[in-house]
């Protein structure tokens, strides 16, 4: 025992995270998303947490032991922590509403990055006033009077994490399956163990259990996962088309659910024009729109090449047209900006399910033949499409 709290145990704890990044890096499973944001939030959550846990327990070890450069290190180390506690938690926060509401929304941002700015804030000032935490002359540690500003912060994201979790199982209904509360419920004993027992070394830890939490999350989800735009696959079409099989078999209520496919306009062009790498950079843009666009409100499907399927569940009038009036918006701003030497078009068609009267496959064909529809309408009043939007060479 030393200074109060047991160095074996802490380089145990510690050890036992970095084993547990390590092979989720050596595994390679965190790749799963390729280039979407989600992945890299995913790699910030990993490189930080890692690093971590070689500075946990160097701190730990460095308490009470005299030197001005053992005083520099062990500040530097602590700062480092808390500045990691305030990044890893909105990180975590951002990746669950990418994953399963295909977006991280204006209000969240503002929410999250209030609290951040706050923690910030604190922290800064720490180095003025210390109020958090100090580092006194013997090179001790002590927690300040206003160190539950940090804990509190933590509980907001974990509160906020399960918030958004809830209300996208009930908005998304069938359609959505991503558990959060095995990689939440770490990061729960975790801090708790923490903050009631200065000693025991568990925040790290706890955060690389969450990691490898939400990797097997994404292990449980790969095979309903499209390897380049990272949408779901037709196998998870088949799972929710059995599904909706189920409640038309079951004759006692109608799914609420619309069904939509869409095609992009001009994506030979694009292939043609620019390669076969811009037009994978074309799916994966498309992707991002149509996930962001649905949101909580549905599931996004790459169903074939540059078609896909989008199934919200409702059938609200007013929530459908709000669906492709975002979809149609996001998609104008995208070509406004100008970043791509293409611009994204679409055609659609949609219908509400209704499982009492038609077959799934009736469902599916009858979407395919109004987007078929739109899409003649469009080729019909833009005839020069391809050469006049898709216009700028390699």
């Amino acid at each position: 025992m030393q200074n109060g709290f047991n160095l074996l145990a802490i380089y145990t704890s510690n050890l036992f995270g970095i084993m547990v990044i390590l092979t989720v890096i050596m595994g390679g499973a965190w790749k799963l998303k390729g280039r979407t944001r989600e992945n890299r939030l995913f790699r910030i959550m990993i490189l930080m947490v890692l690093f971590s846990c070689f500075v946990d327990p160097l701190c730990y070890t460095l308490d009470g032991k005299p030197g001005l450069l053992v005083k520099i290190v062990y500040t530097i180390g602590t700062y480092w922590e808390y500045v990691c506690n305030i990044i890893i938690g909105p990180a975590m926060l951002a990746f669950i509403a990418r994953h399963i509401h295909g977006r991280f929304s204006k209000k969240q941002r503002i929410f999250c990055g209030l609290i951040v700015w706050i923690a910030a804030f604190f922290l800064l000032s720490n180095t003025i006033f210390p109020l958090i935490f100090s580092i006194d002359a013997n090179n001790h540690y002590e927690r300040g009077p206003l160190y539950n500003v940090f804990i509190v912060v933590n509980t907001v994201m974990i509160i906020d994490g399960v918030y958004l979790y809830v209300r996208g199982k009930i908005r998304g209904g069938i359609l959505k399956f991503f558990p959060v509360w095995q990689f939440i419920l770490p990061l729960v004993i975790g801090l708790t163990s923490s903050w009631l027992f200065y000693g025991i070394s568990m925040t790290f830890p706890s955060f690389a259990v969450s990691i490898a939490g939400i990797l097997y999350s994404l292990q449980n989800e790969a095979m309903y996962l499209d390897g380049l735009t990272g949408l779901y696959n037709r196998y998870y079409l088949e799972h929710i088309k059995e599904e909706l099989s189920l409640y038309r078999g079951r004759k006692k209520k109608n799914a609420n659910i619309t069904a939509m496919m869409l095609d992009m306009n001009g994506f030979k062009s694009i292939n043609d024009r620019f390669g076969h790498a811009t037009g994978d950079e074309a799916l994966i843009n498309m992707s991002e729109i149509l996930r962001g666009s649905i949101g909580e409100m549905g599931s996004v499907i790459r169903y074939a090449g540059d078609e896909f399927i989008v199934l919200l569940n409702t059938q609200e009038e007013r929530s459908i047209e709000k669906c492709l009036k975002e979809l149609n918006d996001e998609v104008a701003e995208f070509n406004e900006k100008g970043e791509a030497p293409y611009n994204l078009s679409y055609s659609i068609g949609y219908s509400k399910l209704d499982l009492m009267n038609q077959t799934v496959n009736e469902i599916m064909n009858e979407i395919d033949r109004k987007m078929y529809e739109d899409k003649k309408r469009f080729y019909k009043e833009n005839e020069n499409y391809d050469r006049r939007r898709n216009r700028r060479e390699n």
